[in-house]
């Protein structure tokens, strides 16, 4: 050795402080950032709660019968070997009334194959 032990240790010792002073507020800063986004998702999950809360309430403010004037709701599905005569036609011009607005208008490219 060249130098006195006693300096060497004792600049070891200084080095070893310093780089533990760094990590001490390296961690402190984690920790701030960690605390900061715990909070935020607080936040976020007390905003989801509340929109949660308010979209059960409109669900369950419907009718008893589970209709809501204001809500549309789809029409009964059709017992087409039950019906006959007047009752036939009028469900399937609506079928036709549908394709004629809705299919091919919408589907224009698979309408093609669908027969008059």
């Amino acid at each position: 050795m060249t130098g006195d032990p006693m300096t060497a240790i004792l600049d070891q010792l200084a080095a070893h402080a310093e780089q533990i002073a760094r990590l001490d507020a390296r961690e402190a800063a984690s920790t701030a950032e960690t605390s900061r986004r715990i909070a935020d998702l607080a936040r976020l999950a007390s905003t989801f709660d509340r929109h949660l809360a308010a979209l059960a309430a409109q669900i369950g403010s419907g009718s008893p019968d589970g209709a809501d004037a204001d809500v549309p709701s789809p029409a009964p599905s059709r017992r087409w070997w039950e019906l006959a005569g007047e009752d036939r036609d009028q469900a399937i011009a609506a079928v036709r009334a549908w394709v004629d607005q809705v299919y091919r208008p919408g589907y224009g490219q698979f309408a093609v194959s669908l027969g008059a």
